[in-house]
């Protein structure tokens, strides 16, 4: 899809980005099939709410290729570091690099 990549402000093909990484999905997921479900709540009119099954996080055409690059290494870099068995390094030259 065209549009204006939200990081980079260019006009670009955008990709369907998470607006959370995926990592932090996983501990909503089911375990078999992997899903989960997203309520939409109408509290005036409850019979306009609804439920649905994703298999992937809630995503939104936001980032060119480019620009979800760079984000990647810094989900990569929560993930690896977000584990309690991973102390934070002093420098970061390697994620960013």
């Amino acid at each position: 899809m065209e549009g204006t990549c939200r990081l980079c402000q260019l006009p670009k093909n955008l990709r369907q980005s998470h607006i959370l990484p995926e990592f932090m999905y996983q501990n909503v997921y089911d375990q078999d099939p992997k899903r989960f479900y997203t309520l939409k709540l109408d509290l005036e009119e409850m019979d306009r709410s609804s439920s649905r099954i994703q298999q992937k996080g809630i995503r939104e055409y936001l980032l060119c290729d480019t620009c979800e690059g760079k984000l990647a290494k810094w989900e990569d870099y929560a993930v690896y570091y977000g584990d309690v068995d991973h102390p934070v390094p002093g420098q970061i030259d390697h994620w960013v690099s």
